[in-house]
């Protein structure tokens, strides 16, 4: 995931640190929605109807009710939205309701009213159906929304809605905004007249001059940890020209401004250490473009352009006059007189209107371009924006602030400030006035009680709406003079709810990443024109209907949707669950390919193929699962370098491929592939990406010892090497594993195992301690007589990325082996075991023909972050049959005649030890040409006496110690 490390944030702190020895004065301003631009006030417990308040636990998916699903169907997901959990979304397969509720509003509200009379356990004990109040009744793309406002004796709770949607005459979705109803004085003791005088003077004190408008008296829920609380308010709009618009809540009791919400959506930005003083975009020359619906006078009479920016008028000229103002766009210069045109134009004539070329006057028809362009991109998504009235009416476009580096929308109106030394006029940059135009369009397509504002969604939106337009995830090219890397950027994928962050600019990356996943693949499914129009209608239906971020799924498939049958998929299910999950926004279904494999341990016959078989379904019948193939990846040199072999099905489920065999002491890494014929992606054996293969040893092995764990021994200890001496801290357990921490929930054998935190003791939680180093250790064994010594036991190992924790295995205090530990800047490769893996290596160079050897396991930890750590079972030490043959002589019938044996063995050993060099010489010759190499390793074959072609004793081993760093470098290339 693409989660904040503690390193990331270690090296943020650094570079702050720098900078200031260094000695830069860093602007602090950050591109996002500064407070201390806002005019807003929130006690405790109610920012989060501002939606902007912070950090959310929201987005959880789960199966409907029982009570539900029973009724219904199975096939329905319900999403906790958050806020205490008491609003929920639902979603799935619809069921028919009233036909004529698509065409009959009425039948519509009856539909929607006998729903929540008949499904009343889906309200809170407390609610009854008749408090909720009629509030939206409208058909939109082929979509019927109907919502109620619960109310509180006869008042509307602000924040509540329950709504449902009915497409092709089927309730597909619904979703619970309710509260508690709990007791509540609604009588108010002062007048709505009065509410809305102090309103304005509480803007006035703050230095704006307001008129009030609509005003409403409701109950305000105020939200603590595990309740709510209900305050009567008059919920008074306010609105400045050319300023901003607000909400201000009166106390209906006291008079008092309780709650004031500023509805103006702003952007700044953060200095760069580079600038430069150019125009926004160096060595470009303007171009011409058209002017479309503009307000123009000729000679004399009032008219609009068309679309192509072009008029009639009689006669074979015409004197005109214009400002930069039409039906759908109106640009005011906040920095002196509004731009002005006057030139005669003659019949066929292309009049190029440019500006004198200074800041005031290019902001003036920068913006008005850019806003025309916003809007026409919007009008041609087709129906779904129909009945959004803001591109029916001209945008108020207000230019040439003072100020700089920022720009906000506030609802009706879009603002810009002008140029500084460090930043450009926010006027002049498209992306940025698409940007704010994007705020003003989600705005005006929310349908209330369905959908609702979210400062992150609405960023994640607005960036969208930008890079839909300008084709790329960069927003805000040349913010900064002669800047062209911009201020944000949607290509990296940004997670819910990990990357969420108080700024909602940054958590709002999380959908604009999604967003512009979508689009790529849209494309590339359906061409350009055509994938690119599919990602706009899905995403004007899902300004609609989506509230936070996790609500954005569902509203992107109910966008999709061409039967009212969510259950069913829709046409672009498969590239919107993807491309959603890629962001946290939907479930990651890469297990829905089921994919089983029974791992080979022991190949004892060797340059015979080895079989590798597999079963593959699809579990659940998706059609975004469809099996595309089935390979094995294998290395037969420690991973430096893999091949891959295509499965055969063979049957059923069942599927098979034969490496080919292999001389004998080769290691053999391999893993098995299942890939997604929709999607590409893979599912593996063994699932985990820190070591993504299992080890095989090719040729016959010779016992030397074993140890099952079933009694426990006292020559195995373990004890604290580092860290508090609490309890828990040497958590090192023999007895049975309890599966907690991600360990197993059985031995791999028989009963018992040995590992750290098997939660055997009630109040422990089965996971390793933070800031601590313990270890195993084995007897000490005497190999004297081996001089090949192969390492085997069962790992069931789960540790954080070796950045943070290690996990180590030690013989005779010389590592041998550790968990991945991946670059600082990542740190996020956790080693997650999710079955028993068998584990082999050749540790003869440190245990061979020792008198004395110790196998050590070791885990470290750090301060954050912990997993189950090791669990291991079934330790095994074991030589080759060569390894026993000592005795070389000529002669084994004649007892009398061994000395003279023992003394020819000697010089067969002395042979033998010739024979060995030949054998190195071969080796590297293998090398270098492989066809030599098998000459070679028959005339080794025939130096030792005929031998089975095993490593020679005492010829080099691999490195004791291999880098899983290096292999999985190799493997996933």
């Amino acid at each position: 995931m693409a989660c904040k490390t503690k390193q990331v944030r270690q090296l943020l702190a650094l570079a702050a640190t720098l900078l200031l020895v260094i000695g830069f004065a860093v602007d602090a301003q950050a591109f996002r929605e500064p407070d201390g631009l806002r005019i807003e006030h929130y006690p405790r417990g109610t920012k989060w109807i501002s939606g902007r308040a912070g950090i959310s636990n929201a987005g959880a998916l789960r199966q409907a009710p029982r009570v539900f699903t029973e009724r219904h169907s199975s096939r329905w997901v319900v999403r906790d939205e958050g806020m205490n959990g008491y609003f929920k979304r639902y979603w799935g397969e619809g069921f028919h309701v009233n036909s004529r509720a698509m065409s009959d509003a009425a039948a519509a509200l009856e539909v929607a009213e006998q729903f929540w009379v008949e499904h009343r356990e889906l309200l809170f004990d407390s609610v009854s159906p008749t408090s909720l109040r009629p509030w939206r009744n409208v058909l939109s793309n082929g979509i019927r929304f109907v919502s109620h406002r619960q109310t509180l004796n006869g008042v509307p709770i602000l924040g509540s809605s329950n709504f449902v949607a009915i497409m092709s005459g089927r309730l597909v979705m619904f979703g619970v905004r309710n509260f508690p109803a709990l007791p509540f004085d609604a009588k108010p003791r002062l007048t709505a007249a009065k509410a809305a005088q102090l309103a304005v003077e509480a803007l006035r004190q703050r230095g704006v001059t307001v008129k009030s408008g609509e005003n409403q008296l409701a109950a305000f829920p105020i939200m603590g940890r595990d309740s709510v609380a209900f305050k009567l308010v008059y919920a008074v709009e306010l609105s400045a020209p050319a300023v901003g618009d607000w909400t201000a809540y009166i106390d209906a009791k006291s008079g008092e401004l309780f709650v004031l919400k500023d509805k103006r959506m702003f952007m700044t930005a953060k200095i760069h250490l580079k600038h430069h003083d150019e125009a926004p975009v160096p060595g470009m020359d303007l171009i011409d473009n058209l002017a479309p619906h503009m307000r123009i006078t000729v000679d004399g009479a009032s008219e609009y352009t068309d679309e192509n920016g072009e008029f009639t008028a009689s006669g074979d000229s015409a004197q005109i006059t214009a400002q930069l103002k039409g039906k759908y766009v109106e640009v005011n210069n906040q920095a002196g007189s509004d731009l002005q045109l006057s030139a005669e134009i003659d019949d066929g004539e292309t009049y190029i209107w440019a500006s004198d070329g200074s800041e005031f006057q290019q902001s003036q028809v920068d913006s008005f371009r850019f806003a025309a362009v916003m809007r026409e991109h919007a009008k041609a998504i087709g129906p779904v924006v129909d009945d959004v009235d803001l591109l029916d009416k001209a945008i108020i476009t207000n230019v040439n602030y003072n100020g700089s580096c920022n720009a906000w929308s506030s609802g009706g109106s879009i603002n810009f400030l002008s140029a500084d030394n460090r930043c450009n006029n926010t006027a002049m940059l498209g992306s940025v006035v698409y940007h704010e135009f994007g705020h003003s369009f989600h705005g005006a397509s929310i349908i209330d009680g369905i959908g609702y504002f979210d400062g992150a969604s609405s960023e994640g939106y607005s960036d969208a709406t930008s890079q839909m337009i300008i084709h790329s995830p960069i927003l805000g090219a040349y913010f900064f003079i002669g800047d062209p890397d911009g201020i944000r950027d949607t290509e990296p994928n940004m997670v819910w709810p990990d990357d969420q962050d108080s700024d909602v600019h940054i958590t709002g990356l999380i959908l604009g990443g999604a967003l512009w996943d979508l689009r790529k693949a849209l494309v590339e499914r359906h061409g350009w024109v055509v994938g690119r129009n599919t990602t706009d209608v899905i995403m004007a239906g899902m300004l609609k209907t989506s509230g936070n971020i996790p609500t954005t799924y569902e509203s992107a498939l109910l966008a999709d949707d061409d039967n009212g049958d969510l259950a069913d998929g829709t046409p672009n299910f498969c590239i919107i669950r993807r491309e959603f999950s890629l962001h946290g926004l939907a479930e990651d279904n890469s297990m829905e390919i089921e994919l089983s494999h029974q791992p080979v341990e022991a190949i004892e016959t060797p340059l015979t193929p080895i079989t590798i078989e597999a079963d593959v379904s699809v579990g659940n019948d998706d059609e975004c699962s469809e099996i595309g193939n089935v390979r094995v990846v294998y290395s037969t040199d420690n991973g430096a370098s893999w091949a891959e072999i295509e499965m055969d099905s063979v049957g059923g489920d069942a599927y098979e491929a034969e490496i080919p065999g292999q001389e004998e002491g080769t290691e053999l890494y391999y893993r098995v592939e299942a890939i997604k014929a929709q999607s590409g992606e893979k599912v593996m054996r063994p699932n985990n990406k820190a070591e993504p293969f299992y080890r095989v040893y090719v040729g016959p092995l010779i016992e030397i010892l074993c140890e099952d764990f079933e009694s426990e021994d006292p020559d195995w200890t373990h004890e604290l090497l580092a860290g508090d001496n609490v309890d828990g801290a040497d958590d090192w357990n023999w007895g049975e594993p309890a599966g907690e921490g991600g360990d197993p929930e059985a031995a791999a054998s028989g009963t018992n195992v040995w590992g750290n935190d098997l939660k055997l003791e009630e109040s422990w939680d089965g996971m390793y301690m933070p800031n601590v180093s313990n270890t195993l250790r084995s007897p000490k064994w005497d190999l004297t007589e081996y001089k090949v010594v192969r390492l085997q036991f069962k790992r069931w190992l789960n540790v954080q990325d070796g950045l943070h924790d290690q996990a180590k295995l030690y013989v005779n205090d010389e590592e041998v082996w550790a968990n991945l530990a991946t670059a600082e800047e990542d740190g996020t490769v956790h080693h997650r075991d999710r079955e028993w893996i068998h584990f082999d290596l050749d540790i003869s160079e440190l245990a061979g023909e020792e008198p004395e050897v110790e196998i050590r396991w070791e885990l470290t930890s750090d301060a954050a972050l912990e997993f189950g750590g090791w669990t291991i079972d079934d330790v095994c030490l074991y030589t080759v049959e060569q390894d026993q043959d000592t005795d070389t002589g000529d002669d084994d019938d004649d007892d009398d005649d061994s000395a003279d044996d023992d003394d020819d063995s000697a010089d067969d050993d002395d042979d033998s030890a010739d024979d060995d060099d030949d054998a190195s010489d071969d080796d590297d010759d293998s090398t270098d040409d492989d066809d030599d190499s098998a000459d070679d390793d028959d005339d080794a074959s025939d130096d030792d006496g005929g031998s089975c072609g095993c490593r020679t004793p005492g010829a080099a081993a691999p490195a004791p110690l291999r880098s899983v760093t290096a292999l999985l470098s190799a493997l996933l290339g």
